[in-house]
């Protein structure tokens, strides 16, 4: 993810970017109505364009909000979140955990059981590190 000074020139040169393409396609519309035979003044030409240049305005909004946002996706995301015991692997101390709809495997030092509530702690290698919820909210109120 880019810095706050890359998303500001990002958002620099794309609205330069927009404000050239409305130029050109005014001059366009100028242009083609001209070899037409049907001559229209600029601010005609502005207004028909008008539609375009706000649905280029509001897509640039949208591109700098998301360039703005931390990941969503992937382990780097997962820290933090709250999820269900929904199987333990006796063999290998390892869990199931369901998040948000989805099964991941899980480790924890603490030991959990089928239905408790876990938080992720961290991760290591494709498998999440979690705590039961309630012994991670009685740390914190301490």
């Amino acid at each position: 993810m880019p810095g706050k000074k890359g998303v500001s020139l990002v958002a620099i040169l794309a609205v330069l970017d927009e404000a050239l393409l409305i130029v050109l396609v005014v001059l366009g519309a100028i242009w083609v109505s001209a070899r037409l035979g049907l001559p229209i003044t600029p601010l005609e030409a502005a207004i028909a364009v008008s539609p375009l240049a706000l649905f280029l305005a509001i897509a640039f909004m949208k591109v700098v909000e998301t360039l703005s946002k931390p990941p969503a996706i992937g382990f780097e995301s997962m820290e933090g979140k709250v999820g269900v015991v929904r199987a333990i692997v006796e063999e290998s101390r390892r869990l199931l955990v369901e998040i948000e709809g989805e099964l991941w495997n899980a480790e924890s030092k603490t030991g959990a059981r089928v239905g408790d509530k876990v938080i992720v702690v961290g991760v290591k290698g494709l498998t999440l590190i979690v705590e039961p919820l309630e012994s991670k909210r009685r740390e914190v109120l301490g």
